[in-house]
């Protein structure tokens, strides 16, 4: 059978990763999309580092962000969806390049609050884009990132989510209501013990769009 082949995963956050549902009060509005005008493109650097290409780069990044997660865990996973830390960390071992596509927030400022900024190789700026159904987003982080749309995987949770993932020309793992996300070419309702090697078995081997 002919092996999938994934360099990258474009992922939006809320519903995905993060719940907005925990959000509380001030902390709520400063990530959300009313609060986003300083939103700016960006690597994840928080290590001191320009770019996750090199593979020890990589490592020392991921390394700080276990550390992280190790020191103040107690207080920030309030926000992270259950087994969303395990899951990037899976992606992040196996090499594959992340980026946020998120259109509905500020993006680093939420990865940030949930020590995952470092983790991701690009963010997308909201307000340079289109909201989805427009693949705007996804293409935009797949030409940054310098991998084609056919070797990305869009993680989406709605049904314009997957419809721009098809008009990017990429593969679509959904998350969330089964009901409304059955166009995806996979679909999970959360992404509890979710692996890389999972999404390979589970996507259909077919040319996306």
């Amino acid at each position: 059978m002919e092996e999938i082949m994934i360099k990258a995963c474009l992922c939006d956050l809320f519903g995905i990763l993060v719940s907005d549902t925990k959000c509380s009060g001030g902390a709520s509005e400063e990530i959300t999309t009313s609060s986003r005008n300083d939103s700016t493109d960006s690597l994840g650097n928080l290590g001191g580092l320009t770019g996750l290409s090199p593979e020890d780069n990589r490592q020392r990044v991921y390394e700080n962000a276990r550390g992280y997660f190790e020191q103040s865990g107690a207080q920030m996973p309030d926000m992270l969806l259950p087994g969303a830390l395990d899951f990037i960390k899976d992606l992040y071992r196996h090499g594959i390049r992340m980026a946020s596509t998120a259109t509905d927030c500020r993006p680093e400022k939420v990865l940030s609050s949930v020590g995952l900024y470092s983790m991701f190789d690009y963010i997308v700026d909201p307000q340079t884009v289109a909201e989805r159904p427009a693949p705007e987003a996804l293409l935009k982080a797949a030409n940054n990132l310098g991998i084609d749309p056919e070797e990305c995987i869009a993680i989406e949770n709605t049904p314009e989510g997957i419809e721009a993932a098809k008009a990017a020309g990429m593969r679509c793992l959904a998350v969330g209501d089964l009901t409304r996300l059955y166009t995806a070419d996979m679909a999970v309702p959360d992404v509890r013990g979710l692996t890389l090697l999972r999404i390979k078995d589970g996507l259909e081997v077919r040319p996306a769009g």
